[in-house]
């Protein structure tokens, strides 16, 4: 049962999703002005990330324990958060792998100190 729900609901979300962000890039526009609506968009833009990046945490999870961290014991991926808290949590107890530091350290190159931030 778990893996039909999982594919009609991956199915859906990327069948739909295009026409949503759509929808609401024309919404914000129209609704709040092209100010606003800009400043609406760029939160908006980061919900869809992190929903994204949540989901790429539960469906790789058990590839990222085995490419990013040296122990899965201490903090293994494949939860309900986002993959850079995983390396960020990580990161303080010094579990990730050469892979997994440099997976953070771009991430902190392009978000100064996001690894931190994400926790």
């Amino acid at each position: 049962m778990g893996l039909l729900l999982a594919i009609i609901a991956v199915i859906l979300t990327y069948l739909f999703s295009p026409f949503l962000m759509i929808y609401t890039i024309v919404r914000a526009i129209a609704k709040k002005g092209p100010r606003e609506g800009l400043r609406y968009l760029n939160a908006y833009f980061k919900r869809v990330a992190i929903g994204v990046d949540v989901l790429g945490n539960v469906t790789g999870g058990d590839f990222w324990n085995d490419v990013w961290i040296k122990d899965d014991s201490i903090h293994p991926f494949g939860g309900l958060e986002t993959m850079s808290r995983g390396l960020g949590v990580n990161n303080r107890v010094n579990n990730l792998t050469g892979f997994g530091k440099t997976t953070g350290d771009t991430l902190d190159f392009i978000d100064p100190n996001h690894l931190e931030k994400s926790i």
